[in-house]
């Protein structure tokens, strides 16, 4: 993997993550770890981090694919080949938006984008389950200790996710 090859996947996959960074974490699966550039486990440390930091986890994503392959500079180049596109079409395609924003077939076309990025998602969401069950096997007693804990603080830690944070890093450190 070299730098120009990581900077036109990230222009890539924000050309195409209509709906969120949930959706970017499929394609970045599919480019990543299906094609042996990097490892599942790798991924899944990714997303954790990416999930702990302040921001959109799409960008954190790329930010942190990008600084841990080629330092800061990558980390940098790889945030803006992602929100490039993103930021290209928002600017010439928002006037067309705004001038048809009534038209039937343009609410068509707006009902079928979402419907695509729910599969998206949801195929994000079965390949992290399936994670889930493969770490419940390998290490059961502290998969299940540590989701018992998050169900029983989540409720009263609602404003403050911090801390459910802090509690996670520290039983992961010590059981992981």
């Amino acid at each position: 993997m070299n730098l120009l090859w990581l900077i036109l996947q990230f222009i890539f996959i924000g050309s195409l993550t209509f709906g969120g960074g949930l959706v970017a974490i499929t394609f970045l699966f599919d480019i990543f770890v299906t094609g042996n550039i990097i490892s599942e486990a790798f991924y899944l440390q990714m997303i954790t981090i990416a999930e702990s930091t302040p921001g959109p986890i799409a960008i954190n994503l790329a930010t942190y694919l990008g600084f841990s392959q080629f330092g800061i500079l990558g980390g940098v180049i790889t945030t803006l080949s992602f929100i490039l596109p993103s930021m290209l079409l928002i600017w010439t395609l928002y006037p067309l938006y705004r001038r048809h924003a009534n038209s039937p077939y343009l609410q068509s076309l707006m009902i079928g984008l979402r419907v695509v990025v729910f599969g998206i998602i949801l195929i994000a969401m079965v390949r992290m389950g399936l994670s889930f069950i493969e770490e419940l096997t390998m290490s059961p007693i502290q998969t299940l200790a540590l989701s018992l804990l998050t169900l029983l603080f989540m409720p009263q830690m609602k404003n403050r996710p911090y801390i459910l944070l802090m509690i996670g890093a520290v039983f992961g450190i010590l059981f992981f």
